[in-house]
């Protein structure tokens, strides 16, 4: 580097014209991904090496003499920035094809989110966002195999996708500080995370513990939230258990054995009750309708599954009891939504047992069991 201006324009117009023309020349692995995934180690060490070349030359000397490169200089190497990071997306690509692909970009993801924290450099918080979408997209359409399910196993699903979630949480991780576009990426890479193990369950899971699985991943989150009090986790964990919810009864309540009926409901219903007050941060606005929501959710579960199943003339024996069992359970902790609920399922049980069981005629043992249930 020369303090001589005519040198050193030179030098990065050239830098530039050559970045260019490499990646004119880089439309033949466009063509070629079309059709194969052939590993092409010299076209993606020769990329790599433009790559890491260009980063030399727009970070690390454009830092160390930063006065000779002011207005058009500066321009010029913090191009090169970008040249870098598309050789990079290109090098990868040409030497990790097929689902390799997409974790090859996540590690260039995260290398740009670590450039970000260290530097505090707005370029490459720009290619973090570029790199990431092109690691989300990449693996909704290629690495989940959407068209392989249950009971097919796709083994390199089951590797990459692992990978990339974990990328995603440490990108976002690395991603610290404030504005607007940091925030937001953080945001996006979480989600990206958690939607990857999401379908991850979907597809590898047997249909009818998917239900289960999606449970375990909304403690996951909730465990997490409390610990790094991180609010973006909470949103994903109120979501998951609607999504749980969802799947509960649009699945499981028709499952073919009593096990995958009971089990799944009982045990996301429990963890519903569980998580129900501490599912948000302490100072969340919303706290209140997310506790409710849970634990509205986890009784109107419990009333499906007591509809589902039961013989018509206990139905409104089972409700009230249910109903019993929720105002016990709120004279010992004060749950204020509890009360309403046993309410609705009184009123409930009240409509069945006028509509159903005051026209009984069978008999149980002998007795007469509108005697009995009613009662």
């Amino acid at each position: 580097v020369q303090a001589e201006v005519v040198f050193r324009r030179i030098g990065l117009i050239a830098g530039i014209v050559t970045g260019l023309l490499v990646g004119y020349e880089a439309r033949h692995l466009f063509e070629l991904r079309q059709n194969s995934d052939t590993p092409l180690i010299a076209t993606g060490v020769q990329l790599l090496t433009c790559s890491a070349l260009f980063y030399f030359n727009a970070h690390l000397i454009r830092e160390k003499w930063r006065s000779l490169f002011l207005n058009v200089d500066g321009q010029l190497a913090e191009s090169q920035s970008y040249l870098g990071a598309a050789m990079a997306f290109l090098g990868v690509w040409a030497v990790f094809p097929g689902d390799w692909t997409a974790v090859g970009w996540a590690a260039l993801m995260f290398g740009a989110a670590i450039g970000t924290r260290l530097l505090n450099d707005k370029h490459f918080l720009a290619q973090a966002w570029m790199f990431s979408a092109a690691v989300a997209l990449r693996a909704a359409l290629v690495n989940c195999h959407t068209s392989d399910v249950y009971p097919h196993h796709v083994i390199t699903r089951l590797i990459t996708l692992p990978i990339l979630a974990l990328v995603f949480y440490l990108t976002a991780t690395a991603i610290s500080g404030e504005g607007e576009l940091r925030v937001n990426l953080r945001s996006f890479t979480l989600l990206a995370g958690t939607s990857l193990v999401v379908v991850l369950s979907w597809f590898e899971a047997a249909p009818d513990w998917v239900a289960i699985a999606w449970l375990g991943l909304t403690i996951a989150l909730w465990i997490a939230s409390r610990l790094i009090k991180i609010n973006d986790l909470c949103w994903q964990e109120h979501a998951l258990a609607a999504l749980v919810t969802v799947r509960l009864v649009a699945w499981n309540l028709d499952a073919r054995t009593p096990l995958a009926r009971y089990l799944p409901i009982l045990l996301c219903a429990a963890g519903f009750y569980a998580i129900s007050r501490l599912c948000t941060l302490q100072d969340a606005p919303y706290r209140r309708v997310a506790a409710w929501a849970h634990t509205w959710a986890a009784t109107a579960l419990l009333a499906a599954l007591a509809w589902h199943e039961s013989p018509q003339p206990w139905l409104a024996v089972i409700w009230a009891l249910f109903a019993l069992s929720l105002a016990l359970v709120d004279r010992v902790f004060d749950v204020e939504e509890l009360p309403w609920q046993a309410h609705t399922l009184a009123v409930l049980a009240i409509y069945q047992a006028a509509t159903v069981n005051l026209y009984l005629l069978d008999k149980w043992h002998g007795i007469d069991l509108r005697l009995v249930t009613l009662s």
